[in-house]
């Protein structure tokens, strides 16, 4: 429901009459709760990484991955360490030594092909050195 009425004095700045109007709202409980659940849910949002997460509101991935830094959390009197959550085990690489040094046998070659090229990668390289 929304009231509106006139206020009691009319506004006159530079000459020209106007009238202000004033509204009150007002809403249904059932409205006023809805709002109040969506203010709540925006402040939750808000607050995440600030507020500790409640152990009952964690998803099933969220509490393996509470529970996996808490058995590997480990200080060794000066640093923390702990496991990643998101990984359980190291996976199964393969080896590309040989295609690495093909590629940098070709990109060797280029560059010598190239020397201008070669030169400002050249300078590049040694810039990153300079800078650590």
């Amino acid at each position: 429901m929304v009231l509106c009425w006139p206020p009691r004095k009319k506004n006159h700045s530079a000459g020209n009459p106007r009238t202000s109007l004033a509204c009150t709202f007002f809403c249904r409980r059932q409205v006023f709760d809805e709002i109040n659940d969506s203010l709540k849910r925006f402040w939750e949002i808000e607050t995440l990484g600030i507020q500790q997460s409640k152990p009952g509101m964690m998803t099933r991935e969220e509490k393996i991955a509470f529970e996996k830094v808490c058995h590997s959390l480990i200080h060794d009197g000066e640093r923390y360490q702990v496991a990643v959550p998101w990984t359980s085990a190291s996976p199964a690489l393969p080896n590309n030594y040989e295609m690495a040094c093909s590629r940098l046998g070709n990109t060797e070659k280029r560059l010598l092909r190239q020397s201008s090229v070669g030169d400002e990668y050249k300078q590049i390289i040694f810039s990153y050195v300079e800078k650590g």
